[in-house]
């Protein structure tokens, strides 16, 4: 018999409004970075609503604001974030799909989690070929990254992705281009909810994963 598939639903860049946000009930809760991590309190407050949240398996990865995640380091950040497993360039399956997670993008202005592009390959390549999901903060090269008509992405993670075709690449980082695009073997989302002023502009995106 086929299996129902999983509802996943992915957000990202709440910037510590989190809490103003409904989220629908779903298998897999998916958080890309930029919670607003910044202090151990924040830490604890983030973890508390996630918690809450109406999913069976909630998946957290960093963002470049979530310097206070960086600066106690992965094990840490695991043992406060109780409540979702928290990856760090790592991989984890759940419900028979496998993710593989990390915190970091493209270096630019000295926040967190950020290394040059060529210095970001070595991370990439950690990246299982078999992977279903990659959730990463930042975008992809040219996809769903524009910023005043320049490419904020990654060019090596770009690369990666068109190399293991993952069904799946979650980001987000550029408030500017939430949304989804579909290529020919991997649907990428930005799922920012903010907007480039900090407002709450978008919902939480939900979908089906076929197993």
């Amino acid at each position: 018999m086929r299996k129902p598939p999983i509802t996943i639903c992915v957000l990202s860049d709440t910037h510590n409004q989190h809490r103003k946000l409904k989220i629908p009930k779903c298998d897999i809760l998916v958080f890309a970075g930029d919670a607003g991590i910044t202090t151990y309190d924040r830490l604890e407050d983030f973890n508390d609503w996630v918690g809450k949240q109406p999913a069976r398996h909630k998946i957290v990865v960093a963002g470049n604001h979530d310097l206070y995640a960086e600066q106690i380091g992965k094990n840490d950040t695991k043992l406060l974030l109780s409540n979702a497993i928290y990856l760090e360039n790592e991989s984890v399956q759940v419900e028979g799909i496998r993710f593989w997670g990390s915190p970091y993008s493209v270096l630019f202005n000295g926040w967190g989690f950020m290394k040059p592009s060529d210095k970001l390959k070595q991370i990439w390549d950690l990246i299982p070929e078999k992977t279903n999901i990659v959730v990463t903060h930042g975008p992809a090269f040219g996809i769903l990254d524009y910023v005043r008509d320049l490419c904020q992405g990654c060019p090596e993670l770009r690369s990666k992705i068109d190399e293991i075709k993952p069904k799946y690449h979650l980001n987000g980082h550029i408030h500017e281009c939430n949304g989804v695009l579909q290529r020919e073997f991997t649907t990428h989302i930005n799922a920012s909810i903010l907007d480039e002023r900090y407002q709450i502009a978008h919902e939480p995106i939900l979908f089906e994963y076929k197993v």
